[in-house]
């Protein structure tokens, strides 16, 4: 492993000799929530990477959110426990070779005077639908890329023209049977279309819900991941009073309301407080016991409090 990160870490400064002249620092870019710089080796928040971490370190919030980053993986997040539980997961001493591509691309895209518009390789790079609610004390997502308007499709009143005079005196000379054929030919073409700009404009609507549906997936995803390590550090409580990390609900997005601070809180509910706090968590009546303590048991066993 270590052989391979040197050839990475070779192979990054080969392309930053190439790309960037000697000496030369450039600025700081922000890309999707990921401050970038560059001057001897590109940095996040600030921080340069590190290939030993020592979690026991006293080390700021940004430096761990930079380790992600720098590793491509998802960086997000305000709870400390959860970002250095993410990095043990990612259990990797690699660069995301990527990355370095990437920041330039927003480098040149700066110094033409154009937005950036590379595709991000961090791991949070996805934008979210703009109607789903933002998480309260989590970070906003982007609006979901508008479809590019269809170019107005000609019907068959812009395409054909006042017949000419030619035209006129040729239908005249033409038997009353073929006529009313070409009325019918024209009344059903007109049918025609009609149902085709319906089956179109029908595609433009699916491919629209189809995004939104893509975006929702890959937010309930964040969520699902924000949750599973909030119960894994809930697990490893074992004093009554130590705080306990909230769950979100997967359908608003939000931290369920009414969540216990602590163990001891929990076991101070009546049987009213367990019923209201279940139903919060949508567990069916029928799957709600009847004693306190075993009310009190599924809520400790739902939240991830494996030891009580």
């Amino acid at each position: 492993m270590n052989l391979l990160a040197g050839i990475a870490e070779a192979q990054l400064h080969r392309q930053a000799a190439i790309n960037r002249p000697s000496g030369k620092s450039f600025p700081s870019i922000e890309i999707h929530g990921v401050p970038l710089a560059s001057d001897s080796d590109i940095t996040a928040w600030g921080y340069a990477f590190e290939h030993n971490i020592d979690y026991d370190d006293d080390e700021p919030i940004e430096f761990w959110k930079a380790q992600l980053a720098l590793r491509g993986f998802f960086s997000r997040g305000s709870n400390l426990a959860a970002l250095k539980q993410r990095l043990r997961n990612a259990n990797t001493n690699e660069k995301d070779m990527g990355l370095f591509d990437t920041y330039m691309e927003a480098v040149q895209a700066r110094a033409q005077g154009k937005e950036h518009k590379a595709n991000d390789r961090l791991a949070d790079n996805r934008p979210p639908p703009a109607a789903i609610p933002a998480v309260a004390s989590r970070p906003s997502r982007l609006a979901i890329p508008a479809l590019p308007s269809a170019a107005p499709r000609p019907t068959l009143a812009s395409q054909s023209a006042a017949p000419s005079r030619p035209q006129l005196e040729v239908a005249h000379r033409l038997p009353p049977s073929v006529n009313t054929r070409l009325e019918g030919f024209i009344v059903n073409r007109r049918l025609a279309e009609n149902g085709i700009e319906a089956i179109y404009n029908g595609i433009l609507t699916l491919n629209q819900n189809l995004l939104f549906v893509e975006h929702r997936l890959i937010l309930a995803m964040s969520w699902m991941e924000d949750n599973s390590t909030a119960r894994i550090q809930n697990s490893w409580i074992t004093n009554e009073n130590t705080p306990i990390l909230p769950i979100i609900d997967l359908q608003t997005g939000q931290y369920y309301p009414g969540f216990p601070q602590d163990v001891a809180t929990i076991d101070s509910w009546n049987g009213a407080n367990c019923n209201d706090f279940l139903a919060t968590l949508r567990v069916p009546p029928q799957a709600i016991p009847h004693a306190l303590k075993a009310r009190q048991k599924l809520i400790k066993q739902k939240i991830g409090l494996r030891m009580w």
